[in-house]
């Protein structure tokens, strides 16, 4: 009996202690990928499946570049992306912009 005791606490602790992160974003999709286009108004993102997904910006979506605050002035086409956004009917409205550098240039030989 004290084996079944001693996973059953084990298992209990593990999905304690996993929960927050399971739902730190509630029901928001996350998008990652690279900046394919950029407007005031909306961008898209080409994903690692190769899917082109369009997500409306507004004004309550916040921009973190390199995790310091900042704006969509700052965002660049080619950019590595996450993003976090809400479902709003058939549409997806970003609330959180993360970005950093740009993808890589292959180096060139001289």
């Amino acid at each position: 009996m004290k084996p079944f005791k001693l996973l059953a606490i084990s298992f209990f602790w593990a999905l304690v202690l996993s929960s927050p992160a399971a739902f730190a974003h509630g029901n928001l999709e996350h998008i990652l990928g690279t900046v394919s286009s950029i407007s005031d108004k909306s961008l898209v993102v080409e994903t690692k499946k190769g899917e082109s997904k369009t997500v409306e910006l507004t004004f309550s979506t916040q921009y973190i570049y390199k995790g310091n605050p900042s704006s969509l002035d700052q965002l660049k086409k080619g950019m590595k992306v996450v993003i976090h956004a809400k479902k709003s009917g058939d549409k997806l409205e970003a609330k959180e912009v993360k970005f950093g550098a740009s993808k890589k240039e292959p180096a060139h030989s001289p």
